[in-house]
């Protein structure tokens, strides 16, 4: 079965092709990837002979226009097999070279073609991480607008012998979100990184997407409500360090919320609308403050050697919910404002060594306040709930995939998150009590941290 699935994923890994491009070293980008054009911004998907598993792979620019990479994820019956794939521009010998690594260890590296007919070919030396050496080869052709043919061999005893002939389908033209999950809500705010940079996106309760921000500033959603909040790089003086706390009206225009600069953060505004709960920079440390919505002053919340970040309100704006590494890890802990009594409320050691996102949260109050959502790390990211007092912790998501940024929507039904549980980072939701899961995004370019509007 091992094979099989190494098979699956060379089907998309080896077809692509350069060939007769007379690009030179400094020329057009553009014209150096043109053959693999058709593939890019677009997500594919196609099933395979077995009816069952299926293969999904999402393509897109990366560093302007400068290399491509593909994000690719085999599902079915066996545990997913996951792969990245890097396509650049070879200037010394005016070819595309690609390198593909998966979760397994394997790897491959190779050169394409463009075929007199125009489809793209590459025979395909592929080494397991055994050291095992398998040789494939695949002809792609597009059948145009939203699908294309891929027809695969394999090597065996020196002879070449047909795979399967199997059809990819653009899923971005073909798939739409279902957005009546959503109507307790006026849809939701998600970040997308397009372009180097990270913008906000509005899907709306009518299932129309619009793109709110779209500049080099670095905006990044972190609050719902019925102006959510975000923090950007937009206004911040060139050489400081920080953020600057936006907040975003209905009709997609947005204004500075204060002048304090915060650290890479969760924000939180209280439940009485008259407070923000914000981290802050303090040498090496970052420290909790509270900031009067009306007169901007704040109030600092922690003083210690830890770095406390990422506060949530109670629904009672009695106890703040936040992460800490007071305890030697990032865990999640709460304050109750009135005289400062702190409580640990997580300590997962798997998470210790953990190096992207750093231990557990961010930790969100559901809407009554009595139950907190948070994101924790068991190999991978999942959704997992706990009572608001800490106990009765267990996982709302259990797969093999990550599952991050969880936000609750405004009765608490439901709670969105992203996920790169086909191939890319989409954007989802979560039925609390029945576990229904809807996908809302359909995009070859990562979208994260999803907030809900209230309407």
């Amino acid at each position: 079965m091992k094979l099989l699935i190494l098979i699956i994923a060379l089907t998309m890994v080896s077809p692509l092709a350069l060939g007769q491009s007379t690009a030179s070293a400094d020329g057009d980008w553009a014209e150096r990837f043109a053959p693999m054009h058709w593939l890019t911004k677009r997500c594919w998907k196609a099933t395979f002979p077995d009816g069952v598993t299926t293969d999904q792979h999402c393509f897109g620019y990366q560093y302007g226009d400068k290399f491509i990479h593909d994000s690719h994820v085999v599902t079915g019956p066996n545990p997913t097999y996951r792969g990245q794939t890097l396509y650049a521009w070879d200037a010394e010998n005016e070819q595309i070279t690609y390198w593909y690594w998966t979760n397994l260890g394997s790897y491959s590296t190779g050169v394409m073609h463009v075929m007199e007919d125009g489809a793209l070919y590459s025979p395909e030396r592929h080494v397991a991480d055994d050291g095992t050496i398998t040789e494939l080869r695949s002809v792609w052709r597009y059948d145009g607008d939203s699908s294309f043919t891929s027809t695969q061999q394999q090597k065996v005893d020196g002879q070449w012998q047909a795979v399967w002939e199997i059809v990819y389908h653009d899923i971005r033209r073909n798939q739409a979100a279902d957005v009546s999950v959503l109507k307790d809500s006026n849809g939701l705010v998600f970040t997308r990184y397009h372009n180097e940079s990270h913008d906000l996106i509005k899907l709306g309760g009518d299932g129309n997407v619009v793109a709110i921000t779209d500049s080099a500033a670095t905006d990044w959603v972190y609050a719902g409500g019925a102006e959510p909040l975000f923090v950007s790089r937009r206004g911040v003086p060139k050489g400081e360090r920080g953020y600057l706390l936006y907040r975003l009206r209905a009709d997609g225009s947005f204004k500075r919320a204060f002048d304090h600069l915060l650290s890479d953060s969760a924000v939180s505004l209280s439940r009485d609308g008259r407070r923000y709960a914000v981290a802050m920079h303090d040498g090496n440390d970052t420290e909790l403050w509270l900031v009067n919505v009306e007169s901007g002053h704040a109030d600092r919340l922690t003083d210690n050697a830890c770095k406390d970040t990422d506060p949530n309100w109670s629904a009672s704006d009695e106890w703040l919910v936040y992460r800490s590494d007071c305890g030697g890890a990032s865990d999640i802990w709460r304050m109750r404002l009135a005289d400062g009594h702190v409580e640990q409320l997580t300590s997962n050691a798997s998470n210790d060594g953990e190096l992207g996102y750093g231990g557990e949260g961010p930790p969100r109050y559901s809407p009554d306040g009595q139950t907190i959502a948070w994101m924790s790390h068991d190999g991978d990211w999942e959704i997992a709930l706990m009572d608001a007092d800490g106990s009765n912790q267990r996982q709302l998501t259990n797969n093999d995939v990550n599952d991050s940024f969880p936000a609750w929507s405004p009765s608490g039904q439901l709670i969105a998150f992203n996920s790169d549980r086909d191939g890319n980072e989409e954007i989802y939701v979560i039925d609390v009590t029945s576990r229904n899961v809807s996908r809302m995004t359909f995009t070859p370019e990562p979208e994260y941290a999803p907030v809900f509007i209230s309407p």
